[in-house]
């Protein structure tokens, strides 16, 4: 009980036929060390051999309120994160994500698979995305997908 004011929910999947999902729960003192965790997890390569994997990050929440801050992921802990999964469909689904977070999402030099507030829509850049959508506009190569939930009501992909 000592830990249930901060916590992350993360979970990690196969996609397919077979789909199999992992779910998980991190809990800590501060967001800095809960950062710091889930770079690890998130970090290690995605099934052996398995070219479809994903990451959903912040699935779900109890009583509806945040309880952790995205902003405690560093722009290098985030790049760390995709370098190691480059292939991997990335779900993030709450959370305010700072605009040096953003730069490092837009701008990696291999195309990413990101949907952004898929479930609880409680995702958003501090700058509304604009640092998003200025470092994408630089990029030489492809995007990859980028899916977005607007309004709550209906996806929006956008082959970029």
């Amino acid at each position: 009980m000592l830990y249930q004011e901060r916590k992350l929910f993360f979970a990690l999947y196969d996609v397919g036929k077979h789909k199999k999902k992992w779910q998980f729960a991190i809990y800590g003192t501060s967001d800095a060390a809960i950062a710091e965790t889930a770079t690890w997890f998130w970090s290690l390569p995605h099934f052996k051999g398995r070219k479809k994997a994903g990451l959903e990050i912040g699935y779900c929440r109890f009583d509806g309120v945040p309880s952790f801050d995205f902003a405690a992921l560093q722009p290098e802990q985030l790049a760390r994160i995709l370098d190691a999964n480059p292939q991997r469909m990335i779900t993030i689904d709450e959370g305010t994500w700072t605009v040096q977070q953003a730069v490092v999402l837009a701008t990696r030099s291999y195309p990413l698979r990101l949907t952004f507030g898929r479930k609880i829509g409680d995702f958003n850049f501090v700058d509304n995305g604009t640092a998003f959508v200025e470092a994408l506009a630089k990029r030489k190569s492809l995007f990859g997908i980028y899916a977005l939930r607007p309004l709550q009501t209906q996806y929006l992909v956008k082959k970029i």
